[in-house]
């Protein structure tokens, strides 16, 4: 199994962010299980010790595991460090073209190398991403609906060198959506930061902000968190950060799902998967994927190599 990765680590938006001094999940900021597949595989990671649980403060008697969340161990982008053995990872690789050829798949890089022939390909990218590169290979995909829509979302790190600077009583407004720890203490480090906090913008802000420069962004983000720490301390506020960054995640969050868990196209080999067939959330994820992965190998045991 060959899998092919446009950035630097595993992850995607269990993401991780690390400066000396501190680190920021500015992604996903923990994980929720509601079905019992997934409660199984967090519990496994858990053993692993790559999450960890703790008390969801949102208590839902629905869930699965009511009352708990997984948040990766130490960092969100180590969550998942244990299913990386055994597989062959080709990281920085952006694949900008397929090719079907005698019956197989070979995948052209953004570099110009070419990699294959595969026996299958399994696209999990955002949906437009999906389209886009079925789209500049030649194939068509009319099975992928346009209707799949995903929100922008723009990240705003912060770092204080002293705590107390009072922000998680900020609050949501139009414009900012969630503030939230960007992880666990950094202080234990040398010249470690004694706050670290990850700012969300809200949907329609980060889509009306999507082109902007990052520095724009976290003035207009910092400015935002000032005046909402005004109107809930009724004093002025001075955020003093030492350490600021913004980070764009283009595709964040689903808005409108496939409405399916996967899609595969036996005669072309071809099989699609990813949070937003299914929801947006860190186990529609992972359903997406292991109901194509059951349908594939319940289908062809002597599957060897997927890209």
């Amino acid at each position: 199994m060959t899998v092919f990765e446009k950035s630097g680590d595993i992850g995607g938006r269990l993401a991780t962010r690390r400066r000396a001094g501190g680190f920021w999940n500015h992604g996903a900021p923990a994980m929720e299980a509601r079905t019992p597949p997934f409660v199984d595989f967090l519990q496994d990671l858990e053993a692993h010790g790559s999450v960890r649980s703790f008390a969801n403060l949102l208590y839902d008697e629905d869930a699965a595991a009511p009352g708990l969340l997984w948040r990766g161990c130490p960092d969100m982008r180590e969550a998942l460090r244990p299913l990386q053995t055994g597989l062959d990872i080709v990281f920085r690789a952006e694949i900008s073209r397929l090719e079907r050829r005698n019956g197989r798949w070979l995948l052209a890089s953004a570099s110009g190398d070419i990699h294959g022939p595969f026996d299958a390909l399994i696209l999990t990218p955002p949906a437009a991403q999906a389209r886009a590169l079925l789209t500049r290979s030649g194939l068509p995909a009319p099975w992928l609906s346009e209707d799949v829509l995903m929100h922008p979302c723009w990240a705003l790190l912060l770092g204080f060198e002293n705590s107390g600077s009072g922000i998680q009583r900020a609050g949501t407004s139009d414009v900012v959506a969630r503030v939230a720890s960007g992880g666990a203490l950094a202080s234990s480090e040398p010249g470690g930061f004694a706050e670290t906090w990850v700012i969300h913008a809200q949907p329609a802000w980060s889509r009306a902000h999507l082109e902007c420069g990052r520095e724009e962004i976290a003035e207009l983000l910092l400015g935002d968190v000032a005046r909402q720490l005004v109107r809930t301390s009724g004093r002025e506020a001075r955020l003093q950060p030492a350490y600021v960054s913004a980070h764009r995640w283009r595709h964040a969050r689903t808005l409108q799902p496939l409405g399916t868990s996967h899609i595969w196209l036996e005669d072309q080999r071809l099989g699609i998967a990813g949070d937003w067939c299914l929801g947006a959330t860190a186990e529609d994820a992972f359903l997406s994927g292991r109901a194509l992965a059951e349908q594939i190998l319940g289908r062809s045991a002597a599957l060897r190599t997927v890209a």
